[in-house]
Parts: structure tokens; sequence; C-alpha cells
């Protein structure tokens, strides 16, 4: 009789033995995962180092009968570097864009405030092209000035900035999944 108490016992014992070791396993494994390097950060850390070539290069270049035009996002300057054009939403813009995704960097810590914030860069890194093309309209009142434009590295790095944040969103979010299927385990 005594022997029947202690199988069904024994058998929860072991039974949340296994449990125990499988939720440690798999905390051992998230932690092994952070510790290494989350990939994650990465991304995030080389879209703002790409990001801080929008102040390095000109944007475009547009030849006119005088002299070139250089679009940068301080404004339109001349070939010898005299400001034409100050442009200063274009550059706050870039700012806000920059300081976000370092933003985005360092709050590790709030996986769910990093996919929306990756999510608001996006939609500014859109914006930016927008109010890009409304100052070069503005300026020029046509948009045929577009047909000879010397695009510059610096039109490329929005859609690159997009791509990496991207790619660090899908991780956080995998990150956030594991997390969440290790909690509903304990």
């Amino acid at each position: 009789m005594r022997s029947r108490l202690l199988f069904p016992a024994a058998f929860f014992m072991i039974l949340d033995f296994f449990k125990q070791e499988f939720i440690n396993l798999r905390l051992q494994k998230l932690n092994y995962k952070h510790m290494l390097q989350r990939i994650q950060t990465i991304f995030l850390a080389l879209a703002f180092i790409i990001s801080l070539g929008i102040y390095i290069w000109p944007i475009a270049i547009f030849p006119t009968e005088s002299n070139d035009l250089i679009f940068t996002v301080r404004g339109f300057l001349s070939d010898s570097g005299e400001v034409i054009t100050l442009l200063y939403p274009f550059l706050i813009l870039s700012g806000i864009i920059s300081f976000l995704i370092l933003y985005q960097l360092f709050s590790f810590k709030k996986r769910i405030r990093q996919i929306q914030t990756g999510k608001a860069i996006i939609i500014l890194l859109v914006i930016w092209y927008g109010v890009g093309v409304t100052h070069i309209y503005n300026y020029f009142q046509n948009f045929e000035i577009l047909l000879t434009i010397k695009p510059h590295i610096t039109l490329f790095i929005p859609p690159v900035l997009i791509i990496l944040i991207l790619f660090a969103n899908k991780y956080i979010r995998k990150d956030e999944e594991l997390v969440r299927s290790v909690d509903r385990i304990r």
C-alpha cells in the first residue's frame, strides 16, 4: 500500500525536476544568446554609424549653367562651399532620426518600445525623402531638374537604414517572443 502512494509522489517529483530543468535550460540559452551579442544591437549600431553619413556627404549635385549646386542636409551650397539656402527642417529631421536610432540602440531592456521606435524611424525616413523633394521643388520651382540630378551616396542611405531597422525589429520581436514563451512555461 505504501509503495502505491510513493510512486505518484516520486513521479511528480521527477516531473517537477525535469520541468524545472527545462525552464533553467531555456533561461541559460536566453542568457547565452544575450551574453554573446544581440544581433539587433549590431544592426542598430551599424544604422547609427551610417546615419551619420547624412551629415558628411552631399545628397545630390544639380548642374546649372553657372556652377553646380550641392544639396546637403544643411541646404543648397555652391561649388565653393558658400551657403545659398539653409534648410533647417531637413537638418532637424535628420538629427531626430539619428537621435532615435541611438535611443533605440540603448533602450534594449524595453523591447516593445524599441519596436515602436523602429517603426517611427521608418516613417521619419520616408518623410525625409518627402521633405527633400519639397525643398528641391521650392528652390527650382519645377520637377524637371530632377532629371539632371547627379545622385550621391547619401541619397541611398535612408533605404539602407530602413532595411537595417527592419532587421533589428525582426530580431527584437524574436527576443520578445522568446521571453514571453519562457514566462508562459513558468
